[in-house]
């Protein structure tokens, strides 16, 4: 089951987000932009795969998480485990927003968020304010809203 997050910035940008991941075991090739099923023995016994589509190494572990696209000027969900962190719109460069460079700690900003990937951890959105995709400030928070499927 995965999460819910708002994010939101005193200059007015709003955007809900959908992280971690559903029931259904699939892969997202950040090349070719195709998602397909994974078995669960693949995910189990394999930490790539090749996409169907293009050949390219797809991750089989799943951890979808909020990134910035400075390039874009947008929050951009990504797969954590797959590398290189690349944004699907423009080919940018991207950085998650679990790395400090993107924080500022904040312990009135609201309790962490985190989610899990295994055995590989958790990504974690410490109580902070972050930089807005939008205005560039350190105003942004992500407070969890709910579930998904």
């Amino acid at each position: 089951m995965g999460k819910i997050i708002e994010a939101k910035c005193n200059c007015g940008f709003e955007q809900e987000i959908f992280v971690d991941r559903g029931k259904v075991p699939m892969a997202l090739c950040i090349y070719c932009k195709n998602s397909f099923r994974i078995e669960a023995e693949q995910a189990i016994e394999k930490k790539v795969i090749p996409c169907p589509d293009c050949g390219k190494d797809v991750a089989t572990s799943i951890c979808f998480a909020p990134a910035l696209c400075e390039k874009c000027k947008k929050i951009i969900i990504l797969n954590y485990a797959q590398m290189p962190v690349i944004c699907p719109d423009c080919g940018g460069n991207a950085i998650f927003y679990n790395e400090s460079s993107l924080q500022k700690p904040n312990k009135a900003a609201g309790p962490a968020i985190s989610w899990g990937m295994d055995i590989e951890g958790d990504f974690k959105l410490p109580q902070a304010e972050y930089k807005c995709p939008s205005c560039g400030q350190m105003s942004l928070q992500f407070k969890h809203e709910g579930f998904w499927d």
